[in-house]
């Protein structure tokens, strides 16, 4: 059953705030060790400290809520799971690679193909994920 309106853009809002907030930390200019400035300390420490983890989770989620989006628009009720997310699944990988080419030119960041690893990791895990979620909603007993 598709959301009502309101919740759809709830979850729309949401989802442009948190990719937005993930390009800022992803492109701006930071000194080393400074890329995560102006959060609370402990986060921005833990943050570094996991920056894999906190890779994978921050794609995972930014893929999640599009893959859930996606999957909530009433022209793509009908097509099948991996066809309605494959222009998504496309968008995210190739923002992924994006943002570690672009890091080559921006002062204080650094490219690392382990963060396009863990990126793409958080990607797929998402896709799986809402391949799960549909399977069991479209054999789940209507009530």
């Amino acid at each position: 059953m598709p959301p009502k309106p309101t919740a759809r853009t709830a979850l729309t809002l949401i989802f442009v705030a948190a990719l937005a907030l993930a390009l800022f930390f992803a492109l701006r200019p930071a000194p080393h060790g400074e890329r995560l400035r102006g959060l609370p300390e402990p986060v921005a420490k833990w943050l570094n400290q996991h920056d894999n983890l906190s890779n994978f989770a921050a794609f995972f989620i930014l893929a999640g809520l599009a893959f859930r989006l996606r999957s909530f628009s009433p022209s793509q009720k009908s097509a099948p799971w991996f066809q309605r997310h494959r222009r998504v699944l496309g968008f995210f990988l190739l923002l992924v690679l994006a943002i570690e080419f672009a890091q080559h030119w921006i002062p204080g960041r650094q490219s690392d193909w382990h963060d396009v690893a863990t990126g793409w990791s958080g990607i797929l895990a998402a896709w799986i994920l809402d391949g799960v979620l549909s399977h069991q909603r479209s054999v789940s007993p209507k009530t």
